[in-house]
């Protein structure tokens, strides 16, 4: 009976582990205006909350320092890329909201506006 009961409730652990993951997969990002997006307003709080932290992008990591909003421009490209793949930010992850307004602001020339 107890075997039973541990078999059942692995089988459930198992289907809500499989169904939670392809929850994540099917994460689903509204329409970006990246013509609203801009560098103070959207950018830097992201930048600020998931890279600027410390151990990060902060000055004595041997990193970007991403607290100066020229190093953050001239790594632009390079933020976008790694934000895309999902290999930054090492801590947490960024919504697909927020990886695409990366995006839409590095297509935009990457003003610092």
């Amino acid at each position: 009976m107890i075997k039973l009961l541990f078999r059942r409730i692995g089988i459930l652990f198992f289907f809500w582990v499989v169904s939670s993951c392809a929850y994540d997969e099917l994460e689903m990002s509204e329409p970006i205006d990246c013509e609203s997006v801009t560098f103070t307003a959207t950018i830097l709080p992201i930048i600020s909350t998931s890279c600027a932290i410390t151990g990060c992008h902060v000055p004595g990591t041997g990193r970007q320092n991403f607290m100066d909003n020229n190093t953050i421009k001239n790594n632009a490209e390079e933020i976008e890329e790694r934000t895309q793949i999902r290999d930054m930010p090492r801590r947490g992850s960024l919504t697909q909201k927020q990886i695409d307004q990366i995006a839409c602001w590095v297509d935009n020339g990457a003003p610092l506006n």
